[in-house]
């Protein structure tokens, strides 16, 4: 099976597809709103994660019962299901495309492989009290907080937020959690972790919890 699931509730489920060269071949599966997209993406590499992003979205909407009609761009440059009212996030790296699907609430998703350059920004996205948790030597765990940032940007998805102070990560008992501060919200979010391929994936979803930010 090309395309992997893995449910985390009833109304929370990802999936993790390999993207490939075949894709090319597998845009007359997708909808015209996918087909129409297509044509304004021309670097070969964007319009196979382009392909492979869209086929893992379908076949979630498959598991989940759902008649896929496509994903289009909102406003905020947010992918949507067309004529479908749940939340649905994209994002692939080297080799992959993944994708989330929530079907209460909204959802965000990323999937990364450890690497230096990473390393190099860790002033810019880590605030302070972050880099005490972690060590710059340790990539694995520096990549896991990327991708959890990554997701929480997705998750909130209405403007550009500043990843070292209105998108922060709080150790909470014995779990991570996620803090955005937009301009007239503060969303708190549970996210969940996971390793594939050893590329690190974390997703996102809103949830209530108590903040002890510094």
């Amino acid at each position: 099976m090309l395309v992997n699931f893995f449910p985390i509730s009833d109304v929370h489920i990802w999936a993790v597809r390999p993207i490939l060269s075949e894709d090319i071949h597998q845009l007359t599966e997708l909808s015209s709103v996918d087909r129409d997209f297509f044509q304004f993406i021309h670097h070969p590499i964007k319009q196979l994660e382009t392909i492979a992003s869209r086929l893992t979205v379908k076949a979630l909407c498959s598991y989940c019962g759902i008649k896929y009609q496509g994903v289009r761009k909102n406003q905020f440059n947010k992918p949507e299901l067309v004529g479908l009212p749940y939340s649905v996030s994209i994002a692939h790296t080297e080799g992959w495309a993944a994708a989330s699907i929530h079907l209460t609430q909204s959802t965000g998703i990323d999937i990364e492989y450890p690497s230096s350059k990473i390393e190099r920004v860790i002033n810019k996205f880590l605030h302070p009290s972050e880099q005490k948790m972690i060590t710059t030597s340790n990539l694995n765990l520096l990549c896991k907080f990327w991708t959890a940032k990554e997701a929480l940007y997705k998750l909130y998805a209405r403007k550009r937020l500043d990843f070292k102070e209105m998108i922060r990560i709080q150790p909470v008992g014995n779990e991570l959690k996620g803090i955005i501060t937009g301009d007239y919200e503060t969303i708190y979010a549970d996210l969940y972790f996971f390793e594939w391929d050893n590329a690190h994936v974390t997703v996102a979803q809103p949830s209530v919890w108590s903040p002890l930010l510094p």
